[in-house]
């Protein structure tokens, strides 16, 4: 094995000492060489070491290169050395961000949007495209305005492969255009600023029918939201519906009605000797009622007209408003209401419960022919 002299500065005779070798590629007669180390360093107890040196080898992953070579440019091949100044040099100085123009300092930072403008479009037949297919995967809408004299009908057609369009987008009018209505649009024909949300990977405007003249266009392509796009539903009904107050049919009454109609038919004209009710009848909205008996054919018979709230709880009738006899051909009305005066036998000073009943008590077996009919009082 090769040997070093030791240390001049050691006692007693310098001797050689074994070092560590290596192959070097190339080498006259395959003679081992040393190891490379350094710098030297001295303990405290005077004992001196050195790492050994480390190589990259030329033609594997970089050159090592010299102290002197420059900061890498940032392309191409550099040494390791040079590299590593250009890394060294990133890291020196300041970095420093700039809100854009308008920004105070201290305030919020701002995204501003982007767009890409297609200007001086035209087409004049069927099947050509105002907006030839473009990738629109960067965008959130498309702003076109057309213009032109022209007899024609455009769609915007969509696709994911740019080879099928098989479905078209709607879009809509800025608010406030006059004549126009912001309802999504499917089919544009006339001159106007449209605006369809991005919703595939291409998207292009196709003239579909066309009869004259020609369209003109310019499309802006935009990256950030458009407060205008909404969105369109339909629905259509699909078999039988069922439309019911709860979960069992016809049982549970509707929470929400505006009431029975404003005008009733309690008794229809007809001759009776007899006494009629209660006939109860459901009051939703109504504050008071207003109650007509006609009296048309009297004979020598009598009746009294009597209008009750009934208890929920006992079913019991209890009488809100009693008329006098009626025994001629006469028009007769009793009116409950809380905001009127009372009168006796034709109005009562009440409100018109939930449940309210009429009846009309035969105060003889003769006959008589009358009606019954009310109107609700709000």
């Amino acid at each position: 094995m090769s040997g070093f002299r030791n240390n001049p500065t050691t006692t007693g005779t310098p001797a050689n000492v074994p070092v560590g070798t290596v192959a070097v590629p190339n080498h006259s007669n395959g003679d081992l060489t040393a190891l490379e180390g350094g710098p030297a360093s001295t303990d405290s107890n005077g004992n001196e070491t050195a790492p050994v040196s480390i190589y990259a080898k030329d033609g594997n992953d970089v050159t090592q290169g010299t102290q002197t070579d420059p900061a890498w440019s940032g392309s191409g091949s550099g040494s390791l050395i040079a590299i590593l100044k250009k890394i060294v040099a990133g890291q020196t100085g300041t970095a420093t961000v700039v809100q854009g123009a308008g920004a105070s300092a201290g305030t919020f930072w701002r995204v501003g949007g982007d767009f890409t403008e297609q200007a001086s479009l035209s087409a004049g037949s069927v099947n050509a495209d105002l907006i030839p297919a473009t990738d629109v995967s960067a965008y959130t809408y498309i702003v076109v305005q057309l213009s032109g004299t022209w007899t024609a009908t455009l769609q915007m057609q969509v696709s994911n492969d740019n080879v099928n369009y098989p479905d078209v987008v709607a879009g809509i009018t800025p608010q406030g255009i006059a004549g126009i209505s912001t309802a999504p649009i499917v089919s544009l024909v006339s001159n106007h600023l449209y605006i369809f949300p991005v919703v595939s990977r291409y998207m292009r405007l196709r003239v579909t029918s066309y009869t004259s003249g020609t369209v003109n266009g310019v499309a802006e392509f935009h990256t950030s939201p458009s407060p205008l796009i909404q969105v369109g539903a339909s629905s259509a009904q699909n078999g039988a519906w069922t439309v019911q107050p709860g979960n069992t049919p016809n049982t549970t009454p509707w929470l929400v009605s505006a009431g029975p109609p404003a005008d009733l038919t309690i008794l229809a004209s007809a001759a009776r000797t007899t006494t009629q009710g209660p006939l109860d009848q459901t009051n939703f909205s109504g504050k008071g009622i207003r109650v007509t008996l006609d009296v048309t054919t009297p004979g020598t018979g009598s009746i009294t007209l009597e209008i009750d709230a009934k208890d929920s709880v006992s079913g019991k009738y209890v009488a809100l408003l009693t008329g006098a006899a009626v025994t001629t051909t006469s028009t007769n009305i009793y009116v409950i209401h809380p905001e009127l005066t009372a009168a006796a036998n034709s109005i009562a000073k009440d409100v018109l419960p939930h449940t309210w009943a009429v009846k009309v008590t035969a105060n003889n077996a003769n006959s008589m022919t009358y009606s019954v009919g009310a109107s609700y009082l709000n």
